[in-house]
């Protein structure tokens, strides 16, 4: 990141669900059920251009799997991933992150999950991780600042990865349990975040005023991980109208300001993030 603009991927369950996964399963038992699929879209990516790619783990955790299965899924996602960076013509330098979403329940004082009980979840997904191969830790799509910390003290202390944390911000400009970026910023510069940033929320353009007040905010490497513009529900289904062509054009402005990490989030594919290479290949002629 020190030398150039680091390119991550896209969506995963959307893909996922365009293969025939059902609304209503767990998308990280793929890695299992159909591990091909997941290490195609994997692959998809690596031949797009992304230097890293997320393990399929977004939601896997002991709240919803038994001990035993929790490992098989994350060693699996990990080992896929791998596979599709080894398996993938495409020139650039490969990671594999360790994607770490929310846990599936709200932290104290708003739910019942103690701000302990959530690092002791986060902890287990990290070490099984971490075993497994991955690279770095990405902490993405969290909501809440005490489940954030929570994520952040448990991958600081149960590996030496790199760890990137990514929050999702609301049209006010502040995480749904209120926090504004100055305070989330510093918060995670103390614990110790290697990047910090914003995925998911609303489109590049949307989410541009938020990536400039990182900018201001941090000297940490700024992450901008963008849905493909806000969903249109068309017949009960999420759709993303955002071509490629529009959405690598406000990423990579972003880029120019200064953000040194981007990819996408909802709604985006191999091709938005294809899109995306040639621009920031251009940037850096």
């Amino acid at each position: 990141m020190k030398e150039r603009t680091v390119l991550l991927d896209g969506a995963m369950g959307s893909l996922l669900l365009a293969r025939g996964m059902p609304r209503t399963e767990r998308s990280e038992s793929w890695a299992l059920t159909h591990p091909e699929a997941v290490r195609e879209i994997h692959r998809s990516y690596f031949d797009a251009g992304s230097n890293v790619v997320l393990t399929n783990t977004f939601g896997a955790n002991r709240l919803f799997h038994d001990p035993g299965e929790l490992r098989e899924i994350v060693t699996a996602a990990v080992t896929l991933a791998r596979s599709a960076a080894e398996s993938s013509a495409a020139p650039q330098e490969k990671f594999v992150a360790l994607d770490i979403g929310p846990c599936g329940k709200l932290a104290a004082p708003l739910g019942e999950l103690t701000p302990e009980a959530a690092e002791e979840l986060f902890a287990e997904v990290v070490d099984i991780g971490a075993r497994a191969g991955a690279d770095l830790v990405f902490i993405e799509t969290m909501y809440d600042l005490t489940e954030t910390l929570a994520a952040l003290r448990a991958a600081k202390a149960g590996c030496s990865l790199p760890v990137f944390v990514s929050n999702t911000y609301g049209e006010a400009g502040t995480l749904m349990t209120g926090a504004a970026p100055a305070r989330v910023v510093r918060e995670l510069e103390a614990l110790g975040a290697d990047a910090v940033g914003m995925n998911c929320s609303m489109g590049a353009e949307g989410l541009a005023p938020l990536g400039e007040e990182y900018l201001r905010l941090t000297k940490r490497p700024v992450i901008f991980k963008p849905n493909a513009g806000l969903p249109e529900i068309v017949n009960g289904t999420a759709v993303y109208k955002t071509t490629p062509e529009v959405f690598a054009r406000h990423t990579a402005a972003m880029a120019a300001k200064g953000a040194r990490c981007v990819g996408g989030c909802c709604g985006t594919t191999p091709a938005h993030i294809a899109a995306l290479a040639k621009a920031l290949a251009r940037l850096e002629q």
